[in-house]
């Protein structure tokens, strides 16, 4: 079965054995890439089921591996506790917002509940880097609060779409239950034109192949942690959930198509 828990320790292992250096998003913003070394920067969105995420910064500290944890300030995510067991097994603890969508798309609105939302998820964790909740069924791109405001003010120095340097790198998310995944509606970088490398993987499987060969030099992998349980009834749960989603996320866009012909 692909998107476990023991295959994602399989990807990091292949990482470890190909000499990869692990970045969290706040040490890319405070010293960039170290020299002469490979790197992936691991990403892992918290949207629900925040025990999972748990489990999986276990299996990272066990290995000697730092990610970023992105935390919704939502009940679904929003558990206290358990982010604060991550930030203290030395994981970075960031924002993952959706205030626009929140606020309806009232700029002004959205802002102040950053704002809000921010000093919320502060007051467990440092937090200097944030990262958009796709949202792929709210008619607004939560980004576009930064044509508008600038997270900066707010002491945050990295947004996970805007600062980093995408034309060095390849870019692997989850989001669709297939990496890279054509069902994937908001969570990739603006503008970019994805390499190759990010392009040839579907399964995890392959991705570990590609990791393993040590080509890439500077990568991002972003996963949803409730995606990689360790039990089978847990993937069974998750693979419903993915299929009824992409299934939803298919019909909005035959939809959001016909209508943009009319």
């Amino acid at each position: 079965m692909d998107f476990t828990l023991s295959k994602y320790e399989k990807l990091l292992n292949a990482a470890k054995d190909a000499g990869y250096h692990f970045l969290t998003f706040a040490q890319f913003a405070s010293d960039g890439f170290p020299e002469g070394k490979k790197c992936i920067i691991l990403r892992h969105d918290v949207d629900r089921l925040p025990g999972r995420s748990e489990r999986m910064a276990e299996v990272e500290r066990h290995l000697g591996v730092v990610a970023t944890y992105f935390f919704r300030i939502k009940r679904e995510s929003f558990v206290p506790k358990i982010i604060s067991r991550i930030s203290s097994a030395g994981h970075e603890i960031g924002f993952h917002y959706e205030d626009l969508c929140d606020a309806k798309g009232d700029h002004e609105r959205a802002w102040g509940l950053f704002k809000t939302n921010l000093r919320r998820l502060r007051q467990l964790a440092p937090i200097t880097s944030i990262a958009m909740h796709g949202r792929p069924f709210c008619s607004w791109d939560n980004r576009d609060l930064w044509n508008t405001h600038d997270y900066r003010d707010e002491g945050i120095s990295i947004e996970a779409y805007h600062d980093l340097p995408w034309e060095q790198m390849s870019y692997f998310t989850d989001t669709g239950r297939s990496w890279n995944s054509a069902w994937n509606e908001k969570d990739r970088p603006r503008g970019v034109i994805m390499t190759e490398a990010s392009l040839s993987c579907e399964t995890s499987d392959q991705l570990i192949q590609l990791i393993a060969e040590g080509s890439i030099e500077y990568c991002c992998i972003s996963s949803h942690p409730e995606r990689w349980p360790s039990s089978v009834a847990g993937w069974l749960q998750v693979h419903f959930v993915d299929f009824g989603t992409n299934l939803a996320k298919r019909l909005l866009r035959r939809y959001r198509n016909r209508h943009n012909l009319a």
